[in-house]
Order: C-alpha cells, then sequence, then structure tokens
C-alpha cells in the first residue's frame, strides 16, 4: 500500500496516493511499526500540501480566466451565436 502510495503521489495522482496512505498508516498502527507510521504520516502531509495547493491554484486561475475572458474575448449576442460553421470542400 505504501509503495502504491508513492507512485501515485510521483505521477501527481494526490487523492489515490492519499487513500492508499491512509491504509498503509492504519496497518502500520495496528502492528505498532512507530517509524513506518512516521513516514506515511509525513508523506501525508506532503499529499495533503499538494491538493491544498491544486485546489488553491485551480480556484485563482479560474477566476483569471474568467475576468481575462470578460476583458478579452467579444461579447456574443443575437442569431449567431451558438451556430457551427462547416467548412466547403
Amino acid at each position: 500500500m505504501e509503495l502504491e502510495a508513492w507512485v501515485w503521489y510521483e505521477e501527481c495522482g494526490f487523492e489515490d496516493a492519499k487513500s492508499e496512505t491512509l491504509g498503509a498508516a492504519d496497518i502500520y498502527e495496528r502492528l505498532g511499526a512507530t517509524k513506518d507510521l512516521e513516514r506515511c504520516r509525513a508523506l501525508l502531509r506532503n499529499i495533503e500540501g499538494e491538493i491544498n495547493e491544486q485546489a488553491t491554484s485551480a480556484r485563482g486561475t479560474g477566476r483569471h480566466l474568467t475576468s481575462l475572458s470578460r476583458r478579452v474575448l467579444p461579447q456574443t449576442t443575437g442569431h449567431a451565436s451558438g451556430q457551427i460553421f462547416h467548412s466547403q470542400m
């Protein structure tokens, strides 16, 4: 489980990494493997930091893009909006 957590973490699959890490930490806690448990907790802190950073970045980007689109993109009105144009062959 811990190895899978590291693989997910390295591939930016943070939610899956978190799930695997929690499972591994639960097993280590039941076994009394304190060093392994601390390593999992450290990984979990890193994962949660990445998840929070992603959420913050996504919110910031979304606001920025919405603001940018209002300033740059033309507003569509009338019958032309939503039409699909096909090229002639």
